[in-house]
């Protein structure tokens, strides 16, 4: 006796079986949409603040340049004022003891009272010069100038050796003008300067 199957059970013998559902691909693509978002923020983040730190550092090479050509042009007005006037005064012996001004111990009539640089004569009328804020010659302080500072040294230098420092009037000086913000050395221009007539200390 043949059995016979019925014709439902033989197609869904033979047909193809469905695989299972995978996760809708929206879902997929969103995952990997928040993850991109992420290191999207990040690297966005580290690009800005590489941005700002060369923008700030940028900034301060300005700023330090302005403060530079400022400083060495203050610097060097004053030391051009100097380097025009006498090494000595005619009438610096009376006033000078091994090249120390004592015009302010001694009161000589016509001096100036407070010291000012355009009763300035010589040289040695400039030795410890200091000035905050800088000022005209006439003493008109330079209000533009505030926080910046200016000083003057000067030191004998022997006459065979300019590196070398002489303990008494040589006939030769270096000049050093030091401009300074805010307590900051800025600038620094030197000079030589050198007596028109011979010393007693360079005679035979």
């Amino acid at each position: 006796m043949i059995r016979t199957v019925p014709n439902h059970i033989l197609l869904n013998a033979f047909r193809p079986r469905t695989p299972r559902a995978a996760a809708p691909r929206s879902l997929r693509r969103r995952a990997l949409s928040m993850v991109e978002s992420v290191v999207s923020v990040a690297l966005v983040s580290l690009l800005l603040v590489a941005a700002l730190d060369a923008l700030g550092a940028s900034k301060t090479s300005q700023r330090l340049s302005a403060e530079k050509r400022l400083g060495t042009a203050l610097a060097q007005d004053l030391l051009d004022e100097i380097m025009h006037v006498s090494y000595l005064s005619s009438g610096s012996s009376a006033t000078k003891v091994l090249g120390i001004d004592l015009d302010p111990i001694i009161a000589l009539p016509g001096s100036c009272t407070p010291p000012v640089r355009a009763c300035f004569d010589e040289l040695h009328d400039y030795i410890g010069w200091e000035e905050s804020p800088p000022q005209q010659r006439d003493g008109t302080e330079m209000t533009e100038f505030t926080g910046w500072s200016r000083t003057v040294n000067v030191e004998h230098i022997k006459i065979k050796d300019f590196n070398s420092i002489a303990s008494m009037e040589s006939g030769y000086m270096r000049v050093f003008v030091e401009a300074r913000y805010e307590g900051r050395l800025i600038a620094k221009a030197t000079a030589l300067r050198v007596s028109a007539l011979p010393l007693a200390s360079e005679m035979p």
